[in-house]
């Protein structure tokens, strides 16, 4: 049996450290993913927690094994009957270090061999500690490391435990969100994303945003502001030119898509140690768009339902006509769709936890269980 050893701080893993174990595992038989503990570093996470996120991220791959060292590194391959070492290189620097350490490897034990694998280029400019500061920054890491690493700095560098609320419209997720609020018993702080758009449309007027609404108007038309001065805009004019027509629906998105997500952002830095309850009808997109924003809160997601007589109720008691809510209700996944399409994307990321909550009539106490699954899922892990 070939036997490789691919050793590693991982504080934490990333994709970097992932593609390099995926490509070393199909090169030998086996492949030695080891951590070195090092006393006198210091680490977000312990050794412990480095491990279970290892194994969260590499799950998918069969042929390895996760452990803990100490010592030389070449000690823990010879006594564990492995002759390579396989290194990844990014760049200049990290070769050089690479061959010092090789150099010094030689002189301890020899019949030990080093392996490089340069870096794919989609990761070279990854680190661990690249994405602790854009993580403390709260700058999006979904990209360079797997959901359960990207939860677990959440948790550890901001106290942010992230829930998304998602359903159709008029299925009740802002009064979920609220009744959420005063029942969980913890800090939980509620980001509805209807409302920061509606920042956008009417309360920011840093330069920004004003040109933002600006694109948004030359695009849609002068019919749709409120405030001439500062380019303050209607949604519901605008809504009435978006809703039957999935080309300005998507055009609109991507107006508002930057400007969203700095605003997201903004409300992340201001509230540290509690759960975010993220209010998206959108959070797995709709037939017009394509998008996916679950990784936001790491496929933990509450999906609200309800009948849909009590949706066209509430829909009616926003002076929408018959005619505006089945326009709103046909670009939006049915409760099914929605389910599946979460299920998905929770077994595609390995990661993530589903809730169904119907809130056709609600008691007290359906929320106090469902408070109490949040905390049991979310809060304490």
């Amino acid at each position: 049996m070939s036997k490789a050893m691919f050793a590693l701080s991982a504080d934490p893993i990333h994709f970097g450290h992932i593609n390099t174990i995926e490509r070393a595992a199909k090169l030998f038989d086996q492949v030695h993913v080891a951590v070195g503990i090092n006393e006198t570093k210091k680490y977000l996470f312990n050794i412990y927690e480095r491990l279970e996120l290892i194994r969260q991220a590499t799950s998918h791959i069969k042929n390895i094994e996760v452990s803990a060292f100490e010592g030389l590194l070449v000690d823990y391959a010879v006594l564990n009957g492995i002759n390579v070492i396989v290194k990844s290189v990014r760049n200049q620097e990290d070769y050089q270090y690479e061959k010092n350490l090789y150099s010094v490897g030689k002189s301890q034990v020899s019949g030990i061999e080093t392996l490089i694998l340069f870096s794919d280029p989609r990761y070279e400019n990854v680190s661990s500690s690249v994405v602790k500061a854009l993580e403390q920054l709260k700058g999006f890491i979904h990209e360079f490391v797997p959901l359960c690493v990207k939860q677990a700095l959440e948790k550890r560098i901001s106290g942010h435990r992230i829930i998304g609320v998602t359903g159709g419209i008029g299925c009740g997720k802002s009064y979920i969100t609220k009744k959420l609020r005063e029942t969980i018993g913890l800090k939980t702080i509620n980001i509805d994303f209807d409302n920061l758009v509606h920042e956008i449309y009417t309360q920011r007027l840093q330069p920004y945003y004003n040109q933002v609404r600006r694109n948004i108007v030359a695009e849609f038309g002068d019919d749709i502001i409120i405030h001439a001065d500062m380019c303050l805009i209607d949604s519901h004019i605008l809504g009435e030119k978006i809703f039957h027509n999935p080309e300005a629906m998507n055009k609109l998105y991507k107006l508002l898509d930057e400007a969203l997500f700095m605003l997201y952002r903004e409300k992340l830095q201001k509230n540290k140690d509690c759960i975010i309850l993220l209010n998206c009808a959108y959070l797995l997109g709709n037939k017009i768009s394509n998008f996916n924003l679950s990784y936001l809160c790491n496929n933990n997601i509450i999906l609200v339902e309800t009948s849909p007589s009590e949706q066209h109720e509430r829909l009616r008691s926003r002076s929408l006509t018959d005619t505006q809510i089945e326009e709103r209700i046909n670009t939006q996944f049915t409760s099914g769709e929605l389910q599946k399409r979460i299920q998905d994307q929770i077994k595609k990321d390995g990661h993530g936890e589903l809730i169904t909550f119907n809130n056709t009539r609600t008691s007290d106490d359906e929320f106090h269980t469902l408070a109490e699954l949040i905390r049991r899922y979310w809060w304490w892990k």
